[in-house]
């Protein structure tokens, strides 16, 4: 089973590119670091990928909006904290669900985003 778990996140790509309700989004765990907007998207090794930890102050592609997670808003500073935190060009969406905040998803159709709520052992979603 463990093996068959490594092979998976082995064969993951570490980004992906997706347009939805005529905008372009670059996926991502972490941000990006070392990040330049001349370079390319595959010259980027998985550490600059999964273990990013961006500043606030940072800004990615013009062009393109990224999404990621990895960094709990809350390390942006408390008033983020279980918030979806946008900027100019990118959106962290982890909103701390490891710190009991609770999780949300994004949709990119509309841009809005869904809290998701536990009863017990069962997740809900709330608009």
């Amino acid at each position: 089973m463990q093996k068959a778990i490594l092979d998976y996140l082995r064969a993951c790509p570490l980004y992906e590119t997706v347009t939805a309700g005529g905008r372009d989004y670059i996926l991502v765990h972490a941000g990006f670091d070392n990040f330049e907007k001349s370079r390319p998207l595959s010259d980027y090794t998985a550490d600059e990928l999964l273990l990013a930890w961006p500043e606030i102050t940072d800004e990615y592609f013009d062009d393109v909006h990224t999404v990621f997670g990895h960094t709990p808003t809350k390390c942006f500073g408390e008033e983020y904290d279980g918030k979806i935190l946008r900027t100019k060009t990118w959106t962290c969406i982890d909103c701390g669900a490891a710190y009991d905040n609770e999780p949300v998803l994004l949709s990119f159709h509309l841009y809005r985003h869904a809290k998701v709520k536990k009863v017990g052992k069962i997740y809900g979603f709330s608009i």
